[in-house]
């Protein structure tokens, strides 16, 4: 009788018995956030302010962290048999020049802050660096 198969823990289900896990998911919190941030923008665009920008600024951090711990060892069981612990590094590598072509990509098409109508101070600081009494 073979052993119990060994399945990620992205679907939920426990790699040892194959049954239901009993540990929550935070997935369905992130939905409800991105509804929420939704139903903010689309019912409600006059309340989007700095404050507003700020609390998504730390929910999609978050959610990023969240997501890295879950998709960054899933990656790394699934490539480390076929390619091998050294080649990893070389997959790192590969995402941080996909990192790199976005972030260039995103300035390249952006327009520059001094050309649109938008003031140029959003953060509240002066260019010195002080905060600005409001």
């Amino acid at each position: 009788m073979p052993g119990p198969s060994r399945k990620s823990g992205l679907s939920g289900v426990r790699p040892s018995s194959g049954e239901p896990s009993s540990r929550r998911s935070p997935y369905g919190f992130f939905v409800l956030s991105l509804v929420g941030f939704l139903a903010l923008l689309m019912f409600a665009p006059g309340a989007v302010g700095q404050r507003s920008g700020q609390v998504f600024y730390v929910w999609f951090s978050v959610f990023n962290l969240t997501l890295g711990a879950i998709f960054g060892p899933w990656l790394t069981s699934q490539l480390a048999q076929p390619l091998g612990t050294p080649n990893l590094l070389l997959v790192a590598g590969g995402f941080l020049l996909l990192a790199l072509a976005a972030a260039w990509l995103l300035v390249r098409v952006t327009p520059d802050v001094a050309d649109t109508d938008t003031p140029a101070d959003t953060t509240g600081f002066t260019s010195e660096g002080r905060a600005h009494r409001r």
